[in-house]
């Protein structure tokens, strides 16, 4: 006879779980590798961050002094926040799409603003605190996941300022030592849309900063001006590196 005995607080399967914390209030999800000692966390109701992640007992990802403090910020410098949808900097109040001019709405005060310029940076998601949780679960072979969704057609402040019906789901999965985010973004209106969306980790490696390995698919990097706007060039994402052609 075998016995399998169940957390409270999670369904524990070989090295992997998942489960449910109350964190200052927030419902927080966290996927746990025990056999790597590996811990990320998200808080759903603030924009389906990833706020925590640990190895081994050490962070590996800048922690925020607290939810409360990081969702009062409202700006970015911590965790793994969801940028959409768009990312980065637009120059001004507007853009354009198939050649049709499309309008901020400046006085909803929804999107964030980066200084000296204060242009509109990194979309609407990264404090929204619409994320549903539609599923969690691990297994050895699948390792611990949690799957969310945010509907954005469905919410007048968001379709103001980018009227195109569609909806997000990332799932985050957790094993055998590595952390893999996957992003569906689904059209939901019957003409062309915009995708422009981006993550921005936050992550603290330990060791040696020469010591320290990153691999990026991308294959071209967008030149981008003074202020950081992206001009109409590029390069290879390897020359921005400084990795050379191999």
């Amino acid at each position: 006879m075998a016995l399998l005995q169940l957390s409270p607080r999670g369904v524990a399967l070989n090295n992997n779980s998942a489960t449910k914390r109350e964190v200052e209030g927030h419902t927080t999800y966290h996927l746990l590798d025990a056999k790597h000692q590996m811990d990320f966390g998200i808080v759903p109701d603030i924009g389906n961050t990833g706020y925590e992640f640990k190895m081994r007992g050490t962070d590996v990802l800048v922690a925020p002094d607290s939810l409360k403090a990081y969702s009062e910020s409202r700006s970015l410098w911590c965790g793994i926040p969801l940028m959409s949808p768009f990312t980065n900097r637009i120059e001004r109040d507007s853009y354009y799409f198939h050649l049709k001019k499309y309008l901020l709405n400046v006085s909803m005060g929804n999107f964030l603003r980066t200084p000296p310029h204060n242009r509109p940076i990194h979309g609407l998601q990264c404090y929204d605190p619409r994320w549903q949780v539609v599923k969690t679960g691990a297994s050895a072979a699948t390792g611990a996941f949690i799957t969310a969704r945010l509907e954005f057609f469905k919410y007048r402040d968001s379709m103001a300022q980018s009227p195109f019906a569609h909806g997000y789901e990332t799932t985050y999965r957790a094993t055998d030592a590595k952390l893999r985010c996957t992003t569906k973004v689904t059209n939901k209106g019957k003409s062309a849309m915009p995708v422009h969306f981006g993550y921005h980790p936050y992550f603290r490696p330990a060791g040696p900063r020469g010591d320290w390995k990153l691999a990026i698919a991308a294959k071209t990097h967008w030149i981008v001006s003074e202020g950081l706007i992206p001009t109409r060039e590029t390069e290879r994402s390897d020359a921005c590196l400084g990795l050379g052609g191999h």
